[in-house]
């Protein structure tokens, strides 16, 4: 019975192969950390956006004007975008007024509202192939009847 079954000691190998497993780790872990990060800003962004949307169409349907009122319209939603921190000063607003059949009564109101939203540029780079010069276009629309 000369063997010797001892309890192996930790050493430097048990500590270098610590150090390896967390070098390949923190990468993967930082990653998903940014894109839950990411993931969130949008999240946050997409609610403004559908917001302004909606208090445009409301607007509009108040208003019950097609020419006079797409200027209110449209400051009321370039507010609600800059409440937000979004930088709205070239936004685009699409109103879309429906109009009852047969008649000059309009019976809704349709408004749209696009933004393009810049992600983390370093996780865009990485994904170059799926999205164009690191921005995704977030949109909303909103309809409401005419009051």
């Amino acid at each position: 019975m000369g063997r010797n079954l001892s309890v192996p000691r930790p050493g430097r190998g048990a500590r270098g192969q610590a150090l390896t497993e967390f070098a390949l780790v923190v990468p993967m872990l930082l990653l998903m950390i940014v894109g839950i990060m990411e993931f969130g800003r949008a999240w946050a962004m997409s609610q403004v956006v559908t917001d302004a949307a909606r208090q445009g169409a409301r607007m509009a349907a108040l208003l019950n004007d097609s020419s006079a009122g797409q200027d209110s319209v449209r400051r009321v939603v370039i507010r609600a975008l800059q409440a937000g921190n979004i930088n709205a000063t070239n936004q685009m607003v699409a109103i879309d007024n429906g109009w009852k059949a047969g008649t000059n009564t309009p019976v809704g109101v349709t408004v749209s509202v696009p933004y393009d939203f810049g992600v983390f540029r370093p996780v865009m780079q990485l994904a170059a192939q799926s999205f164009n010069d690191g921005t995704i276009t977030l949109r909303s629309r909103a309809v409401m009847r005419n009051e």
